[in-house]
């Protein structure tokens, strides 16, 4: 009998929730997010924008047909608004926005001020005009446009308006007449219609989810006898017998737990939890005992928190010095984040009035925000509490370390001036040598051609809201960590100047050809470029995730008629043979032409240049990466007493294919004053297995070269980077171990000759007529190597940097400290410090001896 009426509750409710299902209005939980359109705020719009959303995109009618109408008598368009910015201009950068965030989801283009413009025809013409623009750029938010169509019955409105408004591609709304307005009425029915059949809406998904995320919607609302009851009802009619009716009111105690001990107002309402407490729930909703689970780390329950994030039913960032904070309430998140990205003369802060005045005019006229102002504006949270909402912003890209400031601060993005390209163009020390890059966006479907002309790189490129101030970001961030800081940087959202690696560099928005442009004022880039191109990719993946880049290099660089992309340029570099001409269209240079015109970007030819350091390195992922960010790194380190930067070797970026691997870097070992070999447990773990003891080893070899080079005397220094095993705990806290703690030379290595190996070395120095090499096993070539003294432990650099953050933070704010991402990212920068410090050092020998 129990059964039977359960049985029948369980179809009672779904036939509710078929009712409810044909009800659009009433099935479907809506969250509006409105950006309120101001500058300071478009970087805040890849918080919450997800595939599968709804965008609604608005701008004023009047402003776009007075731009249009000047844009046909050849007038300059002028700007308005808040962001001064052309009103066509800032529609296809919030187009370039969604579509840079987004593959997928419906886009409605609303225009109010309708009532301002009340001929057809004028709205016909705005229609035409951005059809037009947008069809004319093969524009991927095109296709995802919903155009207005006769809405159903029932609601008010002149039918024949209904008609006319049905050729747009936009909907005019009537500022005037509010819900009576045809526009807003057709806006909404064509919302209701979309929405219900959203992924997000249609999916189907385990129950206990669809549980879960009821019960995180109960928590972050105020508490009431009604939601108490419908998440009874919910989570009884899918629990099954009378222990899930037990179950449910242990829920509930946990619940009202949370209640009393995380809500932060009078209403009971709840806004963010720690991850031990979401397990906590989840524990209690899922059906059975058995899919109970039983830490934060188990990959079930990050699949889980996974997709809740994605749902937007929380927001979790998977790093670990907030990996344990879930937002359930965004609302928490901006208000905190817009006590500080904010347009103050539009949204004053009650505690701007005790802030000093230089302190103010610094966060909202250059955007960086010092420690005291960020305590002030952010008073109402505790000393943690603040730490993790700079944290969470760090991570979403909204805040960067600042290293330039007295006391600890952070470099605001979204709070750059406007334009400061004049304070720029007043700069008289910079040099006349330079090298123009222009970084083009475009969405990720599109290939562009390798070659292409000016116009088409307009047609195709793209510069989604927040881009160009990212980039800034990313640049800054890699000036910061360099040894050799330069000036105090002049920033802006249109043009900015900084030192990166001791010489200056502009990126600036260039107009005419819809990118950002790069210039470097440095005889050979290519090492900066290559960072640039890797940060720029990172950004995209998580901000930005359907933008692709192309970095273009303009031909010939003085009146440029064509790009060249420099991908193109580095395959005809890597994939040639010496020699080789080059073309561009119908005209053709030669090898040597080649080099002059793009010799800033390519890399240095192996056999005429003097390397000071040799990285040595196993092709692994890990390594592959951590040893690009030594270059980038050492490639920014001047050369002590001389002129230019370090020239470091680095197999992917100097070896040509087609040539004899082994003869190129051997080659370039002779050419070389330090040699650095990176050892991890990926570089070992070719070494000791003895099946292959007999095959080819390309790092063994380079090993046992350096070693007699430096027997000969002709190498000055060995210089190695260790590298530990690095995992994460139950508790998220990033680690690395000892290196020797999992591996023994003693215990772990053969004690063999690798005979092909040995024999490629002696037939390098039987070619150059040097004396024979010893034979060694390859437990004596490792063994010597680890035994050359290095400052580059990597596992007690970490652990020195986390002491020292844990005794600052102890002084200031009690936070217990965690080994972060960023002091992971930090790594490279330090070890390619201490190898700078050994090269000059190494040099400065070498002087002396001279002059002696």
């Amino acid at each position: 009998s129990h059964e039977t009426d359960l049985e029948s509750s369980r179809q009672a409710y779904f036939e509710k929730l078929a009712v409810f299902k044909s009800d659009t209005a009433e099935s479907i939980k809506y969250t509006l997010h409105d950006m309120g359109g101001q500058a300071a705020f478009w970087p805040l719009v890849a918080m919450f924008q997800r595939d599968h959303d709804v965008s609604i995109v608005f701008s004023r009618l009047d402003w776009m047909l007075r731009a249009i109408e000047a844009k046909e008598q050849g007038q300059a368009t002028t700007s308005e608004g808040d962001n001064n910015m052309c009103p066509l201009a800032e529609l296809l950068t919030w187009f370039d926005a969604v579509v840079s965030q987004t593959t997928t989801g419906p886009v409605f283009v609303a225009l109010t001020f309708a009532d301002k413009i009340p001929s057809h025809a004028a709205h016909a013409k705005v229609s035409e005009f951005i059809r037009a623009q947008l069809r004319d750029a093969d524009h991927a938010i095109y296709k995802r446009l919903v155009t207005p169509k006769p809405y159903r019955n029932g609601l008010d409105g002149d039918q024949t308006e209904v008609e006319q408004r049905c050729s747009l591609i936009f909907f005019p709304i009537n500022n005037t007449l509010s819900d009576a307005d045809v526009g807003v009425q057709m806006l909404r029915s064509q919302l209701l219609q979309v929405s219900s059949s959203l992924p997000s809406v249609t999916q189907q998904v385990p129950m206990f989810l669809r549980q879960l995320q009821d019960t995180l919607l109960y928590l972050s609302k105020p508490a009431s006898r009604d939601s108490e009851a419908m998440l009874r009802t919910s989570m009884c009619l899918f629990s099954g017998d009378s222990d899930g009716a037990r179950r449910v009111d242990r829920l509930m105690v946990l619940l009202a737990t949370y209640r009393h001990e995380s809500s932060t107002n009078d209403s009971g309402a709840v806004q963010k939890l720690t991850l031990f407490q979401l397990l906590a729930l989840h524990n209690h909703v899922v059906p059975d005992a058995s899919l109970e689970l039983d830490c934060i780390s188990n990959k079930r329950f990050r699949i889980v928190v996974d997709f809740l994030s994605l749902q937007g039913a929380i927001m979790h960032v998977n790093a670990p010095s907030v990996d344990h904070l879930v937002v359930i309430d965004p609302q928490y998140l901006l208000q905190s984040i817009t006590c500080i990205i904010r347009q103050p003369s539009l949204h004053p802060h009650p505690m701007d009035q005790h802030i000093r005045r230089k302190d103010f005019n610094r966060l909202y006229n250059e955007g960086i925000l010092s420690q005291t102002v960020s305590n002030t504006l952010l008073h109402e949270h505790g000393p943690q509490e603040r730490q993790q909402i700079l944290d969470l912003m760090r991570h979403m890209g909204l805040a960067l370390p600042y290293r330039l400031a007295v006391e600890p601060s952070y470099f605001i993005p979204a709070l750059l001036p406007g334009d400061r390209s004049e304070a720029i163009s007043n700069i008289r020390t910079l040099p006349k040598e330079h090298c123009d890059v222009y970084l083009a966006a475009h969405s990720i479907d599109m290939q562009m051609e390798p070659i292409t002309s000016i116009q088409d790189v307009q047609h195709s490129s793209c510069l989604p809201a927040g881009l160009f101030t990212q980039v800034v970001s990313e640049l800054l961030e890699i000036s910061l960590l360099s040894c050799h800081r330069g000036s105090v940087p002049i920033l802006s959202r249109t043009a900015s100047f900084m030192y990166v690696g001791g010489q200056p560099l502009i990126a600036s928005v260039d107009t005419a050809t819809n990118t950002i442009k790069l210039r470097f004022f440095m005889k050979h880039c290519g090492h900066l470029l290559s960072q640039i191109t890797s940060r720029i990719n990172k950004l995209l993946q998580i901000r930005f995730q359907s933008t692709s880049t192309t970095f273009l290099v303009p031909f010939p660089a003085d009146q440029p008629t064509a790009f060249v992309s420099v991908n193109k340029l580095m395959r005809w570099h890597v994939e040639s043979s010496v020699g080789s001409p080059f073309y561009i269209h119908h005209e053709m240079l030669s090898y040597y032409e080649a080099r002059q015109c793009f010799g800033a970007i390519l890399p240095l030819p192996v056999d005429e240049t003097t390397f000071h350091v040799f990285l040595s390195y196993r092709h692994r992922d890990q390594n592959t990466e951590f040893c690009s960010n030594v270059r980038n790194a050492l490639s920014q380190h001047p050369i002590q007493g001389g002129n230019g930067m370090l020239n470091v070797f680095q197999d992917v970026q100097n070896i040509l294919q087609g040539t004899q691997f082994d003869q190129v870097f051997m080659r370039a070992l002779c050419r070389t004053k330090v040699f650095c070999p990176v050892i991890s447990m990926e570089t070992l773990e070719r070494m000791r297995d003895t099946s292959l003891v007999n095959t080819m080893d390309y790092v063994l070899l380079e090993w046992m070269f350096a070693l007699y080079l430096h027997d000969q005397q002709r190498l000055s220094a060995i210089y190695p980077i260790q590298i530990g095993q690095v995992e994460e705990n139950a508790d998220g806290v990033v680690t690395m171990s000892d290196l020797s703690q999992t591996f023994s030379v003693e215990r772990d290595l053969p004690n063999q000759m690798n005979e092909p190996t040995y024999s490629a070395l002696l037939r390098f120095t039987q070619q150059h007529n040097w004396p024979a090499p010893d034979a060694m096993t390859i437990k004596h070539v490792v063994r010597r190597i680890l035994n050359f003294v290095t400052d580059c432990l990597c596992w007690r650099l970490l652990k020195n940097v986390s002491e020292q953050r844990a005794h600052s933070l102890r002084e200031s704010h009690g936070i217990p400290a965690l080994l972060s991402l960023t002091d992971m990212q930090e790594l490279p920068t330090t070890c390619a410090a201490f190898v700078s410090r050994v090269v000059n050092r190494t040099l400065s020998e070498q002087q002396h001896q001279q002059q002696q």
